[in-house]
């Protein structure tokens, strides 16, 4: 029986089939540069996943490459323990001190970089205040329930633990369907077909641990 849960991968939640009973693997010895498709190719190697795609990663997120740097020193019984039992470990430590890491900075017009948690704080801190300029009045609220300000909705900047003030945003990643359809790419491998031949959820990759 296939039991689908919400995963954090890539810094945002996702469907992973994961089979358990592979036998382990040395860490992986690699020095290419991060890339989605390398990731689930590490996952894929070590048998942790069935399926191709991971709904929501993108080979720009800044995270990624933290994320593939963790997964290059870790071996297979480390990461499925961390997917299959959600055993904390070196490997997922590794992962929670990459989300404890601050965004890429904001650049100011003139080339002062600013913490990008000032953009749209009310305060300006650009010599000519552009970290204030079209910012969305209000406050955006997570799954969780946490809320942050409108305006740091759609700024490539993942603020909810789940990245969705950076979902279905007008300018993001989109995935073609096979009659020619584009919906935004965080739809796709969401277990609900959008295309009309439901092909933006074939080849996902599905929780099967439990």
């Amino acid at each position: 029986m296939r039991t689908i849960l919400a995963w954090t991968l890539c810094g945002m939640y996702v469907a992973v089939a994961v089979a358990c009973s592979a036998a382990d693997a040395p860490p992986a010895k690699v020095t290419q540069a991060a890339t989605c498709d390398r990731w689930v190719q590490r996952l894929v190697d070590c048998e942790v996943i069935a399926g191709r795609h991971l709904s929501g990663c993108t080979d720009d997120d800044p995270m990624l490459p933290c994320f593939w740097d963790c997964m290059k020193k870790a071996n297979c019984t480390q990461i499925k323990s961390w997917y299959c039992a959600n055993a904390f470990n070196s490997y997922s430590g590794c992962l929670n001190e990459c989300h404890m890491l601050p965004p890429p900075p904001f650049v100011c017009n003139e080339g002062t970089k600013i913490d990008a948690r000032r953009q749209c704080d009310g305060v300006a801190d650009c010599p000519n205040g552009d970290d204030e300029a079209d910012c969305t009045q209000g406050y955006f609220f997570c799954d969780d329930g946490l809320y942050v300000p409108a305006s740091w909705q759609c700024d490539n900047v993942k603020d909810c633990a789940g990245g969705e003030d950076e979902h279905g945003c007008p300018d993001g990643p989109m995935f073609t369907c096979a009659d020619g359809q584009s919906l935004p790419a965080d739809r796709q491998c969401n277990t609900v077909e959008d295309c009309t031949d439901g092909d933006d959820e074939i080849d996902c990759a599905f929780l099967t641990c439990n």
